[in-house]
This record gives C-alpha cells, structure tokens and sequence, in this order.
C-alpha cells in the first residue's frame, strides 16, 4: 500500500505494512525539512529504519546532503556515518498507533536525494514467551529421563 506524501511532489514513501522504502529528490533547495507519515501502526510493535545519502567525488556542491535532525515519532536516529557518506539508523523504536512520523531536515546540494528503509514487526506477547519457554522445559526434560533410561540399561549389562 503506498501512501501519499503532502510536504513535497519529489517526497516518496512506499509502505505495505510491514516493509517500505522513503526518501526525496532535492533540487534548488540549500535547506529542507520533510515529515513523512507512516500510518497508522499497531502500538507497541518495533520499527527499524535507515536513511542515507552519497555524493561522487567532486561533486559535493550539486549532492551532498548533511542532516541536521532525522527522528521518528521524536527519538532520534543513531549517527552512523557522516561526510560523503551520510547514514544513520533507528532499531527497535515503538510504534505509537494511529500516527507515526519520520521528521527529516537539514541541508542539500542543488542536484541531490537521500532513500532509506523501514521494517516494522510486532513484539511477542508475555503469553507466547512463556509458552516457548516452558516448551523448552518440557523438551528438557524429556531429555533427562532418556538419558537416565539409557544409563539404567548400561548399568544393568
């Protein structure tokens, strides 16, 4: 399902649910600011994203962005990279329901674009834990009282 964009016509954002990428194509624009809506989202489900830019050597000027803030529903992504590889990350953010927002901003040559990737999928809940963990248990000891047959017997010869 793509979603449309109102800040700007080169502003993207393809998003099934689960999956998608984002991004924008700047031109003639020294600043920008974007906000990108996800949608609505199941609360308490994770988001992960990254956002990145590059520009070839020599052109700076024409595509060399530099992000001054990029933060989804306010928290901020984590620096990876920056200079002719700009890239920062987002793991684990929490979804927020109805609304849930990517804030983009800072500078950009006149012939430049940044892309990025979300994954989002939902938290397991207290019940399915415990469920898989006393299944480990079971598992467990069925294991035990196996072994303690096969040692009885090999005593027993």
């Amino acid at each position: 399902m793509a979603v449309p964009i109102p800040a700007s016509a080169s502003t993207f954002l393809s998003f099934n649910g689960s999956t998608g990428v984002f991004g924008n194509d700047l031109t003639d624009s020294p600043m920008f600011s974007d906000t990108i809506d996800l949608g609505a989202l199941p609360v308490g489900w994770m988001i992960s994203a990254t956002i990145s830019s590059t520009y070839q050597d020599g052109l700076q000027g024409e595509q060399d962005i530099d992000f001054t803030g990029v933060t989804l529903n306010g928290q901020a992504f984590d620096i990876g990279s920056s200079g002719q590889n700009e890239f920062r990350f987002i793991n684990n953010a929490v979804a927020q329901g109805t609304t849930n927002l990517f804030q983009i901003s800072g500078t950009s040559g006149t012939n430049s674009s940044y892309s990025g990737t979300i994954n989002v999928a939902p938290v397991p809940e207290p019940a399915t834990w415990m469920m898989l963990i006393c299944g480990f248990g079971m598992i467990a000891m069925a294991l035990r009282r196996s072994w303690r047959k096969a040692g009885e017997v090999l005593q027993a010869v």
